[in-house]
């Protein structure tokens, strides 16, 4: 996962170094060895604006690289530390688990900072649909809010026109709600109980109120709601169990979706 993702971050920035070397030689500049632009004409403020335009992708390019090397290295020689644990909870469910997030946080940080909208636009355009569409799975929040990224592409990101939900905002209150209490009804700490109100939360509309069974999903606005306390029952089946759920949403619309 690590040598992965280290692959994957030298991917996207040698398309971004590729993207500024054409350029350059559109704007007719050279670029040495050690990556400083110059132009053999006449220096104009047009010059200048477009060496740092090319500048400014070759920068971009090295801290992707470089980040992703300072991330890999390290968990590397975490991991090569580590090669005779034995403790499966040690190995798996903490190891693995960090090699894992070293990962995607190495996707994540090849994502510039959108304090210049025009870098991240040029940045935008130099990946592939495969890079941009890999980008979008992994990190939809940070993309649908960063500046210089295609309108279209935050639109798509959010659901495209004409939407009923917005899954970025759903993605974003899971992020800012996953360790919290937030969705948890009946004191069940209960998975379905949390996709559910994210997707509440996130435009999808209730349907059959006060109604438990059958083609409903709903929850209560409090702890009174149907039989004030005395049932427990706080939502209706489709809301807090996965099968429940499941069968609703195929039955109104939905469709499975293959693992792969």
């Amino acid at each position: 996962m690590v040598v992965d993702g280290l692959a994957s971050s030298l991917e996207y920035a040698q398309r971004v170094l590729t993207q500024a070397l054409e350029l350059a030689s559109t704007y007719q500049l050279e670029v040495d060895g050690a990556g400083t632009v110059s132009t053999t004409g006449e220096v104009t403020s047009e010059s200048l604006t477009r060496m740092n335009e090319v500048s400014d992708l070759i920068r971009e390019a090295l801290r992707e690289a470089r980040q992703a090397d300072d991330q890999a290295s390290a968990e590397l020689r975490k991991l090569g530390a580590a090669t005779c644990q034995t403790d499966p909870e040690k190995a798996l469910d903490q190891l693995q688990g960090e090699a894992s997030q070293t990962e995607l946080d190495m996707l994540a940080d090849d994502i510039p900072d959108g304090r210049d909208p025009a870098l991240v636009s040029r940045w935008w355009a130099s990946l592939t649909p495969e890079q941009q569409k890999q980008l979008e799975l992994a990190e939809p929040v940070k993309l649908a809010n960063l500046p210089g990224v295609p309108d279209a592409v935050k639109e798509d990101l959010r659901g495209g026109p004409g939407r009923k939900w917005d899954r970025v905002q759903m993605v974003e209150w899971v992020l800012a709600h996953w360790n919290d209490e937030s969705g948890d009804f009946d004191d069940e700490n209960n998975c379905t109980n949390f996709a559910s109100e994210a997707l509440f939360r996130a435009g999808v509309h209730m349907k059959g109120d006060w109604t438990v069974e059958g083609d409903a999903w709903n929850r209560g606005r409090d702890p009174g709601w149907l039989g004030l306390g005395i049932i427990g029952q706080q939502h209706s089946h489709a809301w807090g169990g996965a099968q429940n759920l499941h069968d609703f949403m195929v039955g109104n619309g939905g469709r499975e979706v293959p693992p792969g």
